[in-house]
């Protein structure tokens, strides 16, 4: 049988207002039905990111830069 797969990013800002309303990681994974250990990591990059956003540092693109030294594709430069 298959398995349903959802990506923990669809359900971010349900995910933090009910962790925020004082409820466990695992009480917030039964209700969403994700596991524990998704819900920890979740948290934890979570809490990563907005520290980043609240030291106003640049959260990198992922990947190698393009040897041209341009940002954008050439398709999107023509215009």
């Amino acid at each position: 049988m298959p398995r349903k797969y959802r990506h923990l990013k669809d359900y971010e800002k349900e995910l933090i207002e009910y962790i925020e309303q004082g409820h466990t990681l695992r009480e917030t994974g039964e209700k969403f039905g994700f596991a524990y250990k998704e819900m920890r990591d979740f948290k934890t990059r979570y809490n990563k990111n907005q520290k980043k956003l609240a030291a106003e540092i640049a959260i990198k693109p992922k990947g190698r830069p393009r040897k041209d030294g341009s940002k954008l594709p050439p398709s999107v430069q023509q215009l």
